[in-house]
Parts: C-alpha cells; sequence; structure tokens
C-alpha cells in the first residue's frame, strides 16, 4: 500500500472526526440554549405558550437532522435497548394510532397549535427526551442542566416580583396585563414551577458538601421558592412538596445512620421547615389560624403584602367524578382507541352531566379533565392509558431501584437524586392537573437527564446498530432515515406556517380592537387564512364583516341605496367566510351558530330567507351541542325577532327547563311580557334576575323601572336604591327613583336625585323640566312624558345620556 495515500486517509478521518465532536457539541449547546430558554422564551403578539412549542419543535427538527446526517456518514446507529425505552416509544406510537383512527386526523394529530393532548405533542416530547439523554451524557453537561434550570428560575422569579410590586403592565412585553398570567403559564402553574425549584433547592442543600457561602445561596434560593408557593398557594402544590420534603427527611435520616460521615447531621432541619410550612398551607384554614395567633404587627405586615402584591386566579376543570363518570360512558363506545387525542371537548359536549348547568360554569366547553393522564383515558382509549401507565410504572421502577443503590461518590448520586425526583414531581402533575407546555416539556426533559445520568453511572445502556456492511438492511436503514430527515423539514415548515397564522391573528385582533382599523384587520386575517385556514380565523372575519356591514347601516351620511350598494358585497364575502369557517369543521357548533347569528342579524333588514337560514344554523348547533342552553335561547330570540311572541315564549320555557337560573332567559321572558303587555309577570321575571345578581346594578334598574311603570312606586325605590347604591352615577336610576320619590310625597329626597344627575348631564332639557316642576310643587315627570304605564323596553329611549 502506498504509504503516502494512507497518512491522507487517516489525516481526513481524524478531520471528520473533529467535525463530528465540534457538531456534537453544537447540538448540546443548542440543547442546553433551548432548556435554558424554555421558561422565559416567547414571540412577541403569539400566544406564550405556543411560543414555547415553536421554539423546541424547531430546535428538535434541528438535532434530529444532525443525528440522521451523522447515522448516515457512520451507517450506525445507537440506541437504548431495554424496557423503559420500549415503555417510551409505546405512547407515541399508540397516540398516533388513536389520531389515525379518530375520524378528524389533523386535529388529534396536530390540532389548532400542537396542543398538549395531541398526538404531535407527545412525540415531541419523546423525541427531547431521548436526545437529551444522548447529549447530556457527562457530569459536567448534567450540572450544565441544572444551572440552565435554576438561572431561567431566577429570571422568572425577577420578572414576577416586579411585575407585582411596580403593576402588571412593568414588563408585561404585550403578554397580558394581569399578574395571574405569567411567563411559565397560569398563576398555579407559576407555583408547579417553584414547587419544583424548592424541592430541587431542599435536595442540593441536603446531598451536597457546601461551604457556608454555597449554603446561603441554596437556603436563598429555597426561601424565594417557598415564598412563590405562599402567594400562589396551590393546594396540589402544597400536598406534593410537603410529602416529598417528609421523604427526603426519611431517606436522609436512613441513608446518613448507614453512612456514619464525621460531622454530618442525621437530622435535615431544611426538610422540617419545609414540611412543617406545606402542613399549614394544606389546611384552608391553616394560614387563617397562624395570622390570628400571630402577634398584631405580624397581622398587619401580612394584610399589607396581602394588598400589595393583589394576585391570585380562578382555575376550573372538571372534577374527578366528572372526568371518571365521562371516560365510563366513552369507553363504552371507543374502548380500544378512544375518541382521539385532542378530543375530550367532545365528550364533554357530549355526555356533559345536566347538574353542570346549574353552575356558573354552565358554558364552558372543557379541553381535558380533572388531569392530563386521566384526559387520555377518554381520548386515547385503552391503548393510550395502558400505555402511558406502563412507562409512567417503569419510570417509578427504574428511579426506586437506583435512588437507593449505594457505592455512588456524593455528586453521582446528587445528580440522579435531583432528576428523578424532578422528574418525579412533573409526572405527578401531569396525572392531577393541567400542565402548560413549560411544565410539560420539562417532564420529559428531566427524565432525558435522570436517564443520561444512568447511563453515565452503568445502569441504562446503549446498543449499536450496524447496517453498513448488509445492502438490503443499508437500503431500508438509509431511505427510512432520509424519510424521517424529509418528514422533520416539512413538519419545520408546518409549524412556521402555524406561528405566522398565529402572529397576524393577533395583529387582526390589535387593528380592529385597539386601532379601528378594520381594513389592516382584514388583511392580517386573511394572511392568518392563507398560512393556517382554520374556522377560528373565518369566524373572525365573520365578526369583521359584521363590524363593517353596521358602520354602513350606521352611516347616516348614505342613501339607502348607498347602503344597500355597499352592504351586497359585504354581505357575499361575510356569508363566504361563514360557510368556509362550516367547511373547515362542520362537527364545530359555535361555526352553526356564528352562521345563525350572521342571518338573524339580517332579519330586521328583510334580507330574503334570513329567518329560515338562521333557524337551521341554530337547529344543527343544537344537534351538536344538546346540553348547552344558551343554543335553545338563540332560538327563542330569532322567534322574537320574527314576531313569533307564543313561540319565543315557548321556546324560552325550554331553556330555563335545562338552566333554572338562566338570568339572559328569564330577562327574554320578561322583554316578551312586556310586548305583550303584561307588566305583572314581566315584574315577576325581572325579580327574579336581580335575586340571582345581586351586585347588578341594570337588573335593579330594570326591575325599579317596570314597577315605576306599574305604579308600584313603595317597590321601586327599594330596587331604584339598590341600582343607585352599586353605581353612584346611573343617571337614569336616580331619575326614576326621583319620581318615585315624589310620588310617595318625598319632594327633598326627589330634588337631590335630579339634582346630582343635573351635575353629570348639565345640558339634559328632561332634569331641567324635572327641577323646575318640583320647584313649582308639580309632579317632576308631569310633563315629560315619563310617568305614564310604558310597555315598551326598559332600556330604549333613556331620559339621561349615562356618563362615561
Amino acid at each position: 500500500m502506498d504509504p503516502e495515500v494512507t497518512v491522507e486517509a487517516t489525516s481526513t478521518e481524524s478531520k471528520q472526526g473533529k467535525w463530528q465532536v465540534r457538531f456534537e457539541k453544537w447540538s448540546f449547546f443548542l440543547l442546553l440554549t433551548a432548556t435554558f430558554l424554555l421558561p422565559i422564551f416567547f414571540f412577541p403578539s403569539v400566544s406564550v405558550v405556543f411560543s414555547k412549542t415553536v421554539l423546541f419543535s424547531a430546535v428538535l427538527v434541528v438535532l434530529v437532522a444532525v443525528l440522521i446526517f451523522d447515522a448516515l456518514k457512520r451507517s450506525q446507529m445507537r440506541l437504548p435497548y431495554n424496557l423503559f425505552t420500549l415503555s417510551a416509544l409505546l405512547v407515541p406510537v399508540l397516540f398516533a394510532l388513536s389520531a389515525f383512527f379518530s375520524g378528524d386526523v389533523a386535529q388529534s394529530f396536530f390540532g389548532s397549535r400542537f396542543e398538549i393532548g395531541t398526538a404531535m405533542s407527545v412525540i415531541l416530547g419523546t423525541i427531547l427526551l431521548f436526545l437529551t439523554s444522548h447529549f447530556f451524557h457527562t457530569k459536567d453537561r448534567v450540572f450544565a442542566f441544572f444551572i440552565a434550570f435554576f438561572s431561567s428560575a431566577s429570571l422568572i422569579a425577577l420578572h414576577q416580583v416586579i411585575r407585582l410590586v411596580f403593576g402588571p403592565d412593568m414588563l408585561a412585553f404585550g403578554i397580558s396585563n394581569s399578574t395571574a398570567l405569567t411567563l411559565i403559564g397560569k398563576w398555579n402553574e407559576l407555583g408547579v414551577y417553584f414547587g419544583l425549584v424548592a424541592i430541587l433547592s431542599l435536595i442540593s442543600l441536603e446531598i451536597l458538601t457546601l461551604n457556608k457561602t454555597f449554603k446561603t445561596i441554596w437556603s436563598v434560593v429555597l426561601a424565594i421558592a417557598l415564598f412563590f408557593l405562599v402567594l400562589t398557594n396551590f393546594n396540589y402544590v402544597w400536598i406534593v412538596v410537603g410529602l416529598s420534603s417528609a421523604i427526603a427527611f426519611s431517606y436522609l435520616y436512613v441513608s446518613r445512620k448507614k453512612s456514619e460521615v464525621p460531622g454530618q447531621k442525621r437530622v435535615s432541619k431544611s426538610a422540617i421547615i419545609v414540611f412543617a410550612l406545606a402542613l399549614i398551607f394544606v389546611f384552608p384554614k391553616g394560614p387563617v389560624w397562624v395570622i390570628n395567633h400571630s402577634p398584631q404587627f405580624v397581622q398587619t405586615a401580612v394584610g399589607k403584602v396581602a394588598n400589595f402584591f393583589n394576585a391570585g386566579d380562578v382555575e376550573v376543570r372538571p372534577s374527578l367524578s366528572y372526568t371518571i363518570d365521562i371516560a365510563k360512558e366513552s369507553l363504552k363506545h371507543n374502548p380500544i382507541f378512544g375518541v382521539g387525542p385532542n378530543k375530550f371537548v367532545d365528550q364533554w359536549i357530549a355526555l356533559k352531566p345536566a347538574e353542570v348547568n346549574q353552575t356558573v360554569f354552565w358554558g364552558s366547553d372543557f379541553l381535558y379533565g380533572i388531569g392530563l393522564v386521566p384526559t387520555y383515558a377518554v381520548t386515547t382509549g385503552l391503548i393510550g392509558i395502558l400505555a402511558v401507565l406502563f412507562f409512567l410504572g417503569m419510570f417509578g421502577y427504574l428511579g426506586f431501584t437506583q435512588v437507593f443503590k449505594r457505592g455512588r461518590d456524593q455528586f453521582t448520586q446528587y445528580l440522579i437524586i435531583s432528576s428523578y425526583v424532578g422528574a418525579l414531581y412533573l409526572w405527578i402533575f401531569q396525572v392531577v392537573y393541567i400542565p402548560s407546555e413549560v411544565l410539560f416539556y420539562s417532564a420529559f426533559l428531566f427524565t432525558g437527564i435522570f436517564v443520561a445520568c444512568l447511563h453515565r453511572d452503568g445502569a441504562f445502556h446503549y446498543r449499536s446498530f450496524n447496517y453498513g456492511s448488509n445492502a438490503r438492511l443499508s437500503f431500508v436503514a438509509v431511505s427510512g432515515l432520509i424519510i424521517i430527515l424529509l418528514g422533520s423539514v416539512s413538519f419545520a415548515y408546518y409549524i412556521g406556517e402555524k406561528a405566522y397564522a398565529a402572529y397576524e391573528f393577533t395583529q387582526a385582533a390589535i387593528a380592529v380592537n385597539a386601532k379601528g382599523d378594520l381594513a389592516a384587520g382584514e388583511k392580517a386575517l386573511n394572511n392568518a387564512i392563507s398560512a393556517d385556514p382554520q374556522d377560528v380565523y373565518y369566524r373572525g372575519l365573520v365578526q369583521l364583516g359584521v363590524l363593517k356591514i353596521n358602520a354602513v347601516l350606521n352611516n347616516q351620511s348614505l342613501k339607502q341605496e348607498q347602503k344597500t350598494a355597499q352592504i351586497s358585497p359585504l354581505l357575499a364575502t361575510t356569508l363566504d367566510a361563514a360557510q368556509k369557517a362550516i367547511k373547515q369543521d362542520e362537527t364545530g357548533y359555535q361555526n352553526w351558530i356564528t352562521l345563525g347569528q350572521l342571518y338573524e342579524g339580517l332579519l330586521p333588514f328583510g334580507y330574503e330567507k334570513a329567518y329560515e337560514s338562521a333557524k337551521q344554523a341554530y337547529e344543527k348547533a343544537q344537534t351538536l351541542n344538546t346540553k348547552n342552553p344558551s343554543i335553545i335561547l338563540a332560538l327563542a330570540r330569532l322567534e322574537a325577532a320574527n314576531k313569533n311572541l307564543p313561540k319565543a315564549k315557548e321556546i324560552v320555557g325550554q331553556a330555563l327547563a335545562m338552566k333554572q337560573n338562566y338570568s339572559e332567559a328569564i330577562y327574554l321572558l320578561s322583554q316578551i311580557q312586556i310586548a305583550e303587555g303584561n307588566l305583572k309577570d314581566a315584574i315577576e321575571s325581572v325579580s327574579a334576575i336581580a335575586f340571582l345578581n345581586q351586585n347588578d346594578p341594570t337588573v335593579f334598574f330594570q326591575l325599579g323601572f317596570l314597577q315605576y311603570s306599574n305604579k308600584q312606586y313603595a317597590d321601586a325605590v327599594k330596587a331604584l336604591e339598590r341600582a343607585v347604591t352599586l353605581n353612584n352615577q346611573y343617571s337614569n336610576a336616580r331619575y326614576f327613583l326621583g319620581g318615585s320619590y315624589a310620588k310617595l310625597g318625598r319632594q327633598a329626597d326627589a330634588a337631590a336625585q335630579f339634582e346630582a344627575i343635573q351635575k353629570l348631564n348639565p345640558d339634559n332639557q328632561e332634569v331641567k323640566t324635572a327641577l323646575a316642576n318640583l320647584k313649582a310643587g308639580k309632579d317632576p315627570l308631569a310633563t315629560t312624558a315619563r310617568d305614564t304605564s310604558s310597555t315598551k323596553e326598559p332600556t330604549k329611549k333613556l331620559p339621561v345620556k349615562e356618563a362615561n
């Protein structure tokens, strides 16, 4: 052999090896950067949670491409080979099967924006798990992961404290004007996130041998995490953190007893403090009891802090019993593959318990059950939920056997315990809660880190598959890798389109709502539809079209012929958008309601077949959502608008039979009764609304007006005084309150009401006339045509223009 050729070949191999090492390092830093950015990353004018999905999807596409090129170059693949790997791979495969058999592949596989619960979200999470275990294969890299995690947590804490102290507009970045919405997600999700920080800080304090400086640092981190736990006060977090601290105490006590390290204390004071704090907050009255039994200065300080921060959030999910009931009914009809990932809402709509309509959440369409994993029982059937339980069971078993393994150095043991406990904590919240993208993907990240630690420790093995020596095997392998590569590139383009569409949709909302620029809004909506045609974007076009039609109708400078000429093309495009929304999703009842509302709005203008078209659309919506009384009420409104009052009255009764405390239905019934000249029944109807809405000044005004019209002046005074108490500047309520006082001979009280109105409405002629009548000893409303028993709707032609 020629020696020069040998040297050249060796040099080429060396260069290839160097490039492979560099690519591997760059890939690691890319994934590490994504890990750091996950909690804090967002695109302006795009949903915060979707931004994080876009970030990780892009990173995963790049890393998958790198690994495929490496595999093609080496003619070799290296894969983990054990039962845990099988359990992890089964989940996305079976979720994909469930999606294909769902009848709506696009919704189940991708959703609108790769929502948690779609097959794609599980596929992305599983890829993330294996990529993390592949690239974080040394102690230094695993430790870098934890540094990145705590660095992000520090920035989240700083950002949230600044917004809490200086107001939600500070550093809002266009995300939200509420402190209850954070870079992590909802307010409770912030608590879950800092619960993880608290547990990992506690582990760091107790397992690592630290000098005084680092002990102080970790103690401060733990204190900050506990502060956010107190602030969010999410009961589930306190329970899990409390149990974790108790287990940590027991584990440390037992392990230190066996090790007998000189100078090492067997009792963990930090674990005791965390457990005691959790015990206090687990019980609803615990914090109140502690505060009430504290010194006065502590009570004052707590009150000031609570008022100062003024943070909080209310989250609603179906209860465990409701989730179980829906799962039982769903599995009867779809036992194997379920209804499809991301389609829990369909089962909720179909199987919603009747008693839910009597609660304030009667109109909520829940996308998930009580937790993400319980939701899978409905959406993916037996194969999906069993695959998830198999994976979680294997993860639990693997962790339990490895955490108690002895003979490792302290730092390795710390990394294994931290990654396992972190992953276990996050998987628990996949079961009992609906996590944000941060918490969902973090569960896969920590699991991947745990696997990497076990591989580094020799407990998790990989097997290399060499396909270069076999031509047939090589063809199959190379073809498969190229298909995956092409699929990854296509997926990157697909998610880019969705991100662009989401951005344009937000821009449309800003243009219309904030700037009143309908043309810019329409352009942005059309851009969104071009990139990602979705029914919600078409519904936005319908709403925009209605605004443009109303603008023409309200333009007093146009003649009727001009209005008709301008409305005709607007109506055609608006109807077309409504039809396209239905075409995108014929099973979406909201699309049919949008079409019905559009036709109903045309009814007063004599549009041909408006009534029949609206009725057909509403009836179709009702067949898709039989348990929602608002659709029945829409049909009742349609009949009332068509002057068919007896039919409208009958349909309102159906809505009230479904929801007895339905204020809107009672109000419509009262309007029908007024139109029929039946003030007595109308008063009873509005009285029922007032009973259900004790803090609504408009309802009490309506009641007082009707009672005034029916000459029930004493009752009118009570209702109108309540309206004025709730809204001190409610001029129309004061107007009829003054009239009622005068009827009861309380002239001074009547004058006080009209004088108050005059301060708010100095140019109102009716108020001036009323005051002049009072001074002349007459009824204040005697010459204002307001002193007769009117049968008109009280919100029309009111005497006073309300102050803004």
